[in-house]
Order: structure tokens, then sequence, then C-alpha cells
């Protein structure tokens, strides 16, 4: 069975039956699910999630959901755990993942800026054996094979409030970021006035952060304060087996892209056209950056980050479920 959306309701289009109680209902049955509340969390590197509602179905029964979700900037992992309740006292929980290039909570759940998602692997655990419990878990399954994203985008729960939470908490990651930079530049004696001692602020990627190789890695600036800016460069240095560090690549990078929520994402994974210098292999790296136009500043001090084998990702996976009736 496959949900299709319309109206902002998942319509199931077959019959659902559970494996070794036979078919549940005759005709297909009606799901009735109660408006999601949802709760969120965001850093630049993670973005987490709690959802949670209640859905009914003759003759399965009510249950309840508790849904908790991530989305991870640096490997594109999105991985969700849909916890299902019964008053019958059963419980089971279904477990997915899948690989994204942007946060799929934050898009809409299909048509037009819809995240497409790939590698999905859905699994359960718990009293999985009750007829009822496999009815949910069936239905949560078959959502998620149609969808291919994460369970909660498959409720129609408003997506601006979001949006501008996400916004609100990176702004105030970066004044953050701002701060400590100020400070530490009064520490050692540098908040000399002058356009010497002037340098953008990294805040992608953190200090230390660790990535996948052959994926993007995103790079975002804070501009020096009172300084007009319309475009940085970047210098990637890669550390080589002597323990010396050498020039990797130089990359110009715009005011807006640098700025920006996700920052500039255009280095790390391969693409058309792209060489050796512009993918992330293993290695050991520090990153720096001046202001270039309109007159270039001083670089920033180096923030050093290590990239490493993809045999240490973790597996991927799916995304599930609807709101509204099911019929």
């Amino acid at each position: 069975m496959r949900p299709h959306w319309r109206l902002g309701i998942w319509l199931v289009t077959a019959t659902i039956t559970v494996a070794g109680v036979g078919v549940l209902h005759a005709e297909q049955p009606a799901i009735q699910c109660g408006p999601p509340r949802i709760e969120a969390s965001f850093t630049a590197a993670l973005s987490s999630y709690h959802v949670t509602t209640s859905c009914s179905a003759v003759p399965a029964g009510f249950v309840n959901w508790d849904s908790r979700g991530s989305y991870d900037s640096h490997t594109g992992l999105a991985r969700e755990e849909v916890h299902v309740y019964l008053p019958q006292g059963f419980s089971a929980t279904a477990t997915t993942t899948v690989t994204c290039p942007s946060d799929p909570w934050l898009g809409p759940a299909v048509g037009a800026g819809k995240v497409a998602c790939a590698n999905g692997s859905f699994n359960t655990s718990g009293q999985a054996q009750d007829a009822r419990a496999r009815f949910w878990l069936d239905w949560l399954r078959d959502g998620f094979s149609g969808s291919a994203l994460p369970n909660s985008t498959g409720f129609s729960y408003n997506r601006p409030p979001l949006l501008a939470q996400r916004d609100a908490a990176l702004k105030t990651e970066m004044d953050a970021a701002a701060a400590l930079q100020k400070h530490n530049q009064q520490i050692l004696g540098a908040a000399r006035q002058g356009p010497a001692v002037v340098a953008p602020v990294i805040v992608l990627p953190a200090a230390n952060a660790s990535f996948l190789e052959n994926t993007t890695i995103s790079i975002k600036l804070l501009p020096p304060a009172g300084i007009q800016v319309t475009s940085f460069m970047v210098r990637l240095e890669r550390r080589d087996s002597q323990g010396n560090w050498a020039v990797f690549n130089n990359l110009p990078v715009n005011l807006a892209e640098a700025t920006s929520p996700t920052g500039y994402t255009g280095w790390g994974a391969p693409g058309t056209g792209r060489g050796p210098a512009m993918i992330a292999g293993r290695g050991s790296y520090r990153v720096s950056a001046q202001v270039l136009s309109p007159k270039p500043t001083r670089w920033s001090a180096p923030v050093e980050f290590t990239v490493t084998s993809l045999n240490k990702a973790i597996q991927p996976g799916p995304k599930a479920f609807s709101p509204g009736v099911v019929r």
C-alpha cells in the first residue's frame, strides 16, 4: 500500500492485513489521527524533534505515538524512533534512517520543495507480536515506503514556525561565536583598532569536528563588525605525512552563501566537473578566511577538523506516516 497526498490527508488505497492473524477488517479501515504536537531544538550541526499524537482505527483500536527524530547536517543522516503505545499495555518501536541533502522535517511532505532522501532503512522492536501493534507498525512501514521521509513529515504540521525558530537559534549561535572571538582577541591583546587586526569569524565547521569523506562540509562565516563585505576568500589546508600544513584549495565565496543558514556548501562532495581539490578525502584539515572584497582583511585564526572513512557511517533509513483520515 502506498500513501498519496491530497488536501493534507494521506489516503491508503489497499486493504491492510496482519501476518498470522488474517485481515483485521473486511474493508479498507478509516484511520483518524489527532493534530500532532511538535517540539524542536536547533544548532548548526543538529536539528532535533519530538512529535506526539494519537490515532484510532476499527478494529485495530486506539494508539499513542511518541516520535523522536534528528537531522545531522554534517552526515546528512535523518534518524527517527517512533514508539507505539496501546492501552492494552503493548508497545513497539519503529526505527527509521535516511540520508538527505537538507533537513526533511523543514520541507513539505510532497510537492515543490520536498526533500529527496535515499538509502532508507526500517526496523522494528518490542512487542510486535501483538496483532494490533503489528497493524500500526505495518501502517508505518507502508507509509515510509511511500514517502521515503522521516515519519513525522507525513503529518500536516505548521512548518513556518519551525523555520523561524531554526533561524533564531542559528543567529544566537553565530552571536555567541562572535562574542567568543572578541573575548579571545581581548585575551590575546589583539583588540587593537585598525584593519590589520580585522578578520571574519568561522562559525562552521566547528573546531575539532569530524566528517565523512565525500560529503558536503558547510563553511559558514561571520563578517567583521563594521566592515563592508561582498565576498570572502576561504583557505583550506591539509596536513601532510610529515605533519606540515599545505594549501589544499582557495575558495572565493560570496557574502550571501557564506552567511546563509547552511553556509557555503560547494566543497566536500563529488560532483560534475569537480576535481580532487573540491572533494573531502580522509585526513586532517584546517580552514581560515579573509574578507576578499571590497577591501581585503587579515586571515582569521584557522579552525581544524578531520575527515574519516565512510565505513564508519551509520546505515541510513526511512520515513513514514500521516495525519488526517486514511481510507
